[in-house]
């Protein structure tokens, strides 16, 4: 697990990670980025909800304002409580940016929604990554897993946490509402889906934000996009597609050179 979340960080911190020159502050370090990877929460499937009736603005106090007052729980110290799961997932950079909150009016009650949700909630929670890279992707070939794995995944990795039982709840209740999986009180069951198209061109523009030339082997190899549980062997006829669309400006395949070019920002694409 450790050495999933390493290879996740961008590569100054992968430098950092690997220098020599002070061993106690790499374990101090190491063991509170261990600790703050565990969560109890979800709270995806409400976030998903509410998203599209979100006020137009860009201003992170008045969504949390809102929030607070519309999301659908009876006590208001609950509601307080989830404001800042969904904020921080959502909306990471401190701002509620124009393209998700418009992408979410666009696919409201949709699967496009859905899976740029949970996009979002996997890149600000390294732990889906790690359950991706450790339990589901080698076992969607079987289609199931057993949730006593996810939490005996979770005790072996962080064996003096009182609240594995809930985090492994959160984790199964995200695949859920993500529409990647169902599940019942004992057995997950999912497998690979081919990606729709606004989604796949939303991950791409988020993971390749700047418009230019990247390596088609960048997507293949992606983590998060591994995440989304889309077929492989799908992606590349996904990109050809996004250029046949205009979304992308090229997609090359020549001799060993396979690229493609984005155009767009992601707030240009949606």
């Amino acid at each position: 697990p450790q050495q999933s979340l390493i290879e996740i960080q961008p590569l100054s911190h992968q430098k950092q990670i690997a220098s020599p020159k002070d061993d106690r502050p790499l374990h101090r370090a190491s063991a509170a980025k261990k600790k703050s990877n565990l969560f109890t929460n979800s709270v995806l499937k409400e976030a998903i909800e509410i998203l599209p009736s979100l006020p137009d603005t860009e201003d992170i106090g008045i969504i949390r304002a809102f929030l607070k007052e519309n999301l659908p729980f009876s006590g208001q110290n609950t509601k307080d409580r989830y404001v800042p799961y969904i904020v921080n997932r959502l909306f990471p950079d401190g701002k509620a940016d124009q393209a998700l909150r418009y992408f979410a009016k666009i696919y409201s009650g949709r699967q496009e929604l859905r899976d740029a949700c949970f996009y979002r909630f996997c890149k600000a929670e390294p732990l889906m990554l790690s359950i991706f890279n450790d339990l589901l992707m080698p076992a969607v070939g079987y289609g199931r897993l057993d949730r006593l794995k996810i939490r005996e995944y979770l005790a072996a990795c962080y064996p003096s946490a009182k609240v594995i039982s809930l985090s492994a709840q959160a984790i199964v209740s995200a695949l859920v509402a993500g529409g990647l999986a169902r599940s019942d009180r004992k057995i997950i069951s999912f497998s690979y889906r081919n990606p729709l198209t606004a989604s796949l061109a939303f991950v791409i523009h988020s993971e390749f934000p700047y418009p230019g030339m990247y390596e088609i082997s960048n997507v293949e190899q992606n983590q998060a996009i591994k995440s989304m549980l889309w077929n492989p062997d799908k992606l590349l006829a996904g990109l050809y597609e996004l250029r046949n669309l205009g979304i992308l400006a090229k997609v090359s395949e020549i001799d060993r050179f396979r690229q493609f070019t984005t155009r767009f920002t992601l707030e240009e694409l949606v």
